[in-house]
């Protein structure tokens, strides 16, 4: 579950949930921890798909000044990460970082099924007769 939380460790204050559901378009697989989730799609059997959602942003941090409108000196340093836009930058990051984690981790899955993912899309095409 590293891929949804900063730091793992013992004392993790919140609820850790996987579930595994068959749908009409293809399976989904999605993780939950403290109300952000990653989902992993397998569209139609032919795209997999991995995707981030970020609903709770306070364990994530941004390195952004301080605003404050009595200091002179505006200091830099971690800050917790805002909802609104001026933050966006970091979540596309924190989103991406937690995606290449969850496929980093699905590539050590050490499984002798033959994939058939690929095969609608790997299979030759005649267009326009080339």
């Amino acid at each position: 579950m590293r891929f949804l939380v900063t730091k793992l460790h013992g004392r993790i204050q919140g609820e850790l949930t996987s579930r595994l559901n068959q749908r009409v378009e293809g399976v989904r697989v999605k993780h939950w921890s403290d109300g952000n989730s990653v989902k992993m799609y397998d569209k139609a059997g032919s795209i997999l798909r991995i995707e981030t959602t970020i609903a709770k942003t306070t364990p994530f941090k941004v390195f952004h000044q301080l605003d404050s409108s009595r200091s002179q000196s505006r200091k830099l340093a971690w800050r917790p990460l805002r909802m609104g836009i001026t933050d966006l930058h970091r979540r596309a990051q924190v989103s991406q970082h937690a995606n290449g984690t969850y496929l980093d981790t699905l590539a050590t899955v050490d499984d002798q099924t033959p994939l058939h993912i690929l095969d609608q899309v790997s299979r030759p095409v005649t267009y326009r007769r080339r």
